[in-house]
């Protein structure tokens, strides 16, 4: 049945509207301005960190969801070895009219992360990092509010 709607909702748009933009700016000191946004219309919903759906049931018929979000970052190189980054973001859910669920309308998040490569002249594919993470959600329709805090810890080996 998953799969049934799905062709449904891309029948109904052959092409979904999905538009990216994303860069990254150097700057004095070992410093880097990141910034990216997104915006769609039925396909965007699975990228984003709200928990947004690409499409809703309304009425027995799928209804896609225009989507946006914009994040912007900031990260700094210590050393070398060591570099740190602190980012923020928000989202946004414009549910179609109808739906009766209550999904996530709207989501913001802030994040600071330190990354490290203990053995950068040995071994300088290692890298390891820990970030932490407070994040804020409200839903469509009864205005539930939620938050979440997370730290996550990451060891990379990249070949």
């Amino acid at each position: 049945m998953g799969n049934a709607r799905t062709a449904r909702i891309w029948s109904r748009s052959p092409v979904p509207l999905v538009l990216f933009a994303n860069t990254a700016v150097a700057l004095p000191l070992d410093n880097t301005l990141y910034f990216q946004s997104a915006y769609g219309d039925g396909g965007l919903g699975r990228y984003l960190d709200g928990g947004f759906a690409s499409g809703y049931l309304v009425n027995n018929d799928i209804e896609t969801s225009e989507q946006w979000a914009l994040k912007l970052g900031l990260g700094h190189r210590f050393t070398p070895a060591l570099r740190a980054n602190i980012m923020g973001g928000y989202e946004q859910n414009d549910v179609p009219t109808g739906f009766t669920g209550d999904p996530n309308q709207h989501h913001w998040s802030a994040h600071a992360n330190v990354l490290w490569q203990p053995m950068a002249e040995k071994v300088p594919g290692l890298q390891l990092g820990i970030e932490y993470q407070h994040g804020e959600r409200r839903t469509a329709r009864t205005d539930s509010e939620g938050t979440a805090d997370r730290i996550h810890f990451q060891t990379l080996y990249s070949f």
